[in-house]
């Protein structure tokens, strides 16, 4: 099923904070992530990306991607990647955030050792390439 419609605010920032999970605020994400980054210099882009070997955690993997301003440097998109458990449920989400134009969830619940049910959020507030 396809849908679009306008959201209020309250819901935007509701959506958004999913980008602000506990575990990247945490003092244990030092103890608890590694980060391996490189630089592209054909596109002038910096990866860091930061993953973890505790399947305890929700926060499994961040990739952050910047590029080089004139003053600074600017996040491109960033990357989280997310897993919970709920008895015999397995929720595994994707969160992908482009600044000043949109952000993403991919939601996959699989139950059991059912197929996964597959629900997408995209939120847009500037369409232009």
């Amino acid at each position: 099923k396809i849908d679009s419609a306008y959201i209020k605010p309250e819901e935007f920032h509701r959506l958004a904070n999913e980008f602000l999970p506990a575990d990247l605020q945490s003092p244990a994400f030092e103890k608890e992530f590694i980060e391996t980054s490189f630089f592209d210099k054909s596109t002038h882009s910096s990866t860091f990306l930061y993953t973890t070997k505790n399947r305890n955690l929700s926060l499994q993997r961040v990739d952050v991607l910047s590029a080089s301003g004139e003053v600074y440097d600017k996040i491109k998109s960033i990357y989280i990647e997310k897993i919970a458990r709920s008895g015999d449920t397995a929720i595994t989400q994707k969160l992908y955030w482009k600044p000043e134009r949109n952000f993403q969830m991919s939601t996959l619940t699989t139950k059991g050792s059912g197929e996964p049910a597959i629900e997408l959020i995209k939120v847009v507030w500037d369409n232009r390439d």
